[in-house]
Order: structure tokens, then C-alpha cells, then sequence
């Protein structure tokens, strides 16, 4: 069995989200390598990413906090605390830490002096059938030398009938499986108070 990103790998999952990688880098484990278990002193943990020293940063959500392990030692400590209820992690290539907080439906920057910048989020309209919260809809990461694209958009048919929908899953796919996004945004792409659909 090959590992998830061992060659040309596509993985693409619908739950209630449409999430597209593509990439081309090692496995999961280093050969020979033994998983351990380091603790279990955690309610429910999530989002693992490794900053360029080694050490591993995650969520354990419904304590609101981002851990870090220390590579060097071996000891665990709160890093952010709260910490918008993350769930995810990822680190850019300035070594910011990139967390999905959904206290506010929120994607978060979080430098190294723990400033947070905020990346991404959408206000979903109660007027408009929506939660009247702040909800992230898309996503790009670069993972190793592949590319993650993801958006929440598309639920339903009318849904996926919306040009909005369709121009920016074709170009998110596009980056995700090229690296660049060549389609011109299309001339009947819906403003901020105008649905457009295709039928």
C-alpha cells in the first residue's frame, strides 16, 4: 500500500465542504520510524503541524487551546490560550500559523508573537436564511509540493447552478492541479446583492 502522498496522489472529499489536494511528496511516516504515544492528558486533539524545529503544534478544542510539543524536550505547554476554539493548523512558509477558529467561523494568521490576523470569513445574512455569523468559505495551502484548494460553497443544486460556485471551483481546481489560475473571472460573475445562475 503507498503512502497518501507518495506520487502523483489526488485526494478529493465531499462532506460539507468540497476539498481538493493534489501533491507529489513523501509518505506520512519515515521508513523504519514506530509511532508513540506521548500523552493522554488531552479531551480531544486535532490539526497537527511542525514548525521548521520540529515541534508539533495542535489543537484540543473543547479546551479552546493550541499545545506545543517541544521537539527538544519532550514537554508539552498551553501556546495559545483561548484560541477561537481552532481545530486545525498549518504553518505558511513565513512560519505563521495558519488555524481554522470557529468560535467565529474565523481562519486565523498567528505570528510567532502570537498576533492574530484574520484571514477569511463571510457574514451569512439571517435575512438571507443564514446563521447571521461569520462563516470562512474558501481556503488555498500549499502542502510539500502539492496544493490544497477548499470552499464550502455548494451544498445543494441551486447552489451548485450559481456562477459564483462554478467560476471558483474551476479556478481553485485549476491552481490546486497547476500551480497558477489561467480562466478569466466571467463576465456574469453575481455581485454582493445579485444571485446569477446557469442552468
Amino acid at each position: 500500500m503507498k503512502p497518501l502522498l507518495a506520487g502523483p496522489a489526488l485526494l478529493a472529499s465531499v462532506f460539507l465542504s468540497s476539498t481538493l489536494v493534489l501533491g507529489d511528496g513523501p509518505g506520512l511516516l519515515a521508513p523504519g520510524a514506530k509511532v508513540e504515544k506521548l500523552s493522554g492528558s488531552f479531551e480531544f486533539t486535532e490539526g497537527p503541524a511542525a514548525d521548521k524545529a520540529g515541534n508539533v503544534y495542535f489543537t484540543d478544542q473543547p479546551n479552546d487551546r493550541i499545545v506545543r510539543w517541544d521537539a527538544r524536550t519532550g514537554a508539552f505547554s498551553d501556546w495559545l490560550k483561548p484560541a477561537g476554539r481552532s481545530n486545525g493548523t498549518y504553518f505558511d512558509k513565513a512560519g505563521n500559523l495558519l488555524a481554522c477558529a470557529d468560535e467565529k467561523n474565523e481562519l486565523w494568521s498567528i505570528s510567532a508573537s502570537k498576533e492574530v490576523t484574520v484571514l477569511a470569513t463571510a457574514h451569512s445574512t439571517a435575512s438571507n436564511r443564514g446563521t447571521n455569523e461569520e462563516e470562512p468559505m474558501l481556503m488555498t495551502i500549499r502542502y510539500g509540493k502539492g496544493r490544497v484548494f477548499h470552499t464550502t460553497l455548494g451544498h445543494d443544486v441551486p447552489a451548485m447552478e450559481c456562477v459564483g460556485f462554478i467560476a471558483t471551483l474551476q479556478r481553485g481546481t485549476e491552481w490546486a492541479a497547476t500551480g497558477k489560475v489561467t480562466q478569466k473571472v466571467p463576465a456574469d460573475f453575481p455581485g454582493a446583492d445579485q444571485p446569477r445562475l446557469r442552468k
